[in-house]
């Protein structure tokens, strides 16, 4: 499983925020894997620009991530962070982040073309 880890500065403060591949454990909305917690949030309000759900690290700490796009089937979504593109697949109780085939990534804009 690989990991990526990028370095983000604000305020003359750096943190850290990591999107790592693997399997999660889940409870509720909240994913864990390791030392990192992420929570699958819900819009209040979605719009055209804004997916209804989104990705926010909690652990160690909170910082958005991405917007969560669904598919057709449930329980699977695809997200970018850093020009990097995952699918998140979730159930009852795991999740479990891969990155994006290059197959999946063609299919989609074939699609947005036609």
């Amino acid at each position: 499983m690989s990991t990526k880890i990028y370095e983000v500065s604000r305020d003359n403060t750096t943190e850290l925020c990591k999107v790592s591949t693997g399997k999660y454990s889940r409870v509720g909305d909240q994913i864990t894997k390791d030392q990192y917690t992420y929570l699958i949030c819900t819009r209040q309000k979605a719009t055209d620009q804004k997916a209804e759900r989104y990705l926010l690290l909690k652990i160690p700490a909170r910082k958005y991530v991405s917007s969560l796009y669904s598919t057709t089937i449930t329980g699977k979504y695809y997200f970018e962070f850093k020009r990097i593109q995952y699918t998140l697949f979730t159930s009852t109780d795991e999740a479990i982040i891969t990155l994006r085939s290059r197959a999946e990534i063609e299919q989609a804009q074939k699609a947005q073309n036609i």
